[in-house]
């Protein structure tokens, strides 16, 4: 892959390339991780591009060049056959990937001036009644060992003046998060702040850092057991 070192940039240039589709900046612990002026830009909406698109990304990698980019959660049922028939529910893109020559790794970023985020009628985009409805039927799937886990979302909606860029900015000086993400997909601008790692592949070793449900491994069987106990009384 192709990497550069770099200095600190000028903020300026940032929230200006920012403004653009496929801008791309990543942190991944205390480090950063910035894309501009891709090669390329790849969106996939069905089975066969998202395929294409794949195959795509990983001749550009094996040949030196750096893709970012995302999946939406639909596009699992691209990739697993008894899933398939959801596809037609699905009406957004189920990956956009950018290609790049090279990206620039930077220990620190300027994200642009002070500022608190402009958010307004934040509200829920689901009722009590229907939250409480749906998670009954959750427990009743577990119960009943139809799933072991599922990982229940709704929306929230809200309205702002400000760009996706200086969202982003304002967000993460009230949570520097080690994981965080900007992507200008076009269409859409991402935003994400998360404390965890969802995975990590390095050398054929899997690092995994999950925020929730987990404890450390106990040298005997009671330590486990008891850390075990520990989190199914835990109220979370």
């Amino acid at each position: 892959m192709s990497q550069m070192i770099g200095p600190m940039i000028d903020p300026a240039a940032i929230a200006e390339a920012a403004s653009h589709p496929g801008f791309v900046l990543l942190r991944e612990g205390s480090g950063w991780r910035l894309y501009w002026n891709p090669r390329q830009i790849l969106v996939a909406r069905d089975r066969e591009s998202l395929t294409d698109l794949l195959r795509r990304v990983a001749e550009h990698v094996g040949s030196g060049g750096e893709a970012a980019g995302l999946f939406s959660y639909e596009a699992g049922y691209a990739l697993e056959p008894r899933l398939a028939p959801l596809l037609e529910r699905v009406s957004d893109p189920l990956a956009w990937f950018a290609l790049y020559d090279k990206c620039v790794v930077l220990d620190q970023i300027s994200l642009g001036k002070e500022s608190r985020a402009d958010i307004r009628n934040l509200r829920v985009a689901i009722t009590r009644e229907s939250y409480c409805e749906r998670i009954a039927r959750i427990r009743r799937l577990i119960e009943a060992g139809e799933v072991y886990q599922i990982n229940f979302t709704t929306r929230v909606r809200f309205e702002t003046t400000q760009s996706g860029w200086d969202l982003f900015g304002a967000l993460f000086r009230r949570h520097p998060v080690p994981y965080a993400a900007f992507l200008h997909a076009g269409d859409e601008q991402i935003v994400s702040l998360s404390p965890e790692l969802f995975f990590r592949i390095e050398n054929g070793r899997i690092t995994v850092r999950p925020m929730k449900g987990t404890a450390p491994r106990g040298r005997t069987l009671a330590e486990d057991l008891a850390s075990a106990r520990t989190l199914g009384a835990d109220i979370k």
